[in-house]
């Protein structure tokens, strides 16, 4: 007792228009700035720009390697 109809392609057929609503209007939505805030918010980057003279001297502890020969 299959209750299940063959050959009903509705729900395909509303991923397919969702799909290409979404492919139409996401584009169309940034194209007159809807993402403006969101762009903002997330995606600010700030550029540091050191110059040599005035950057700050390596403070990492140097590391002497002695080899030591066992006779």
């Amino acid at each position: 007792m299959s209750r299940r109809r063959k050959g009903n392609t509705l729900l395909l057929k509303i991923f397919g228009i969702s799909i290409a609503v979404h492919i139409v209007l996401v584009p169309l939505l940034a194209y007159f700035g809807a993402f403006k805030k969101i762009q903002q918010r997330f995606f600010e980057a700030q550029l540091v720009t050191i110059h040599p003279e005035t950057a700050p001297p390596d403070k990492r502890p140097e590391v002497h390697h002695s080899v030591s020969k066992k006779a």
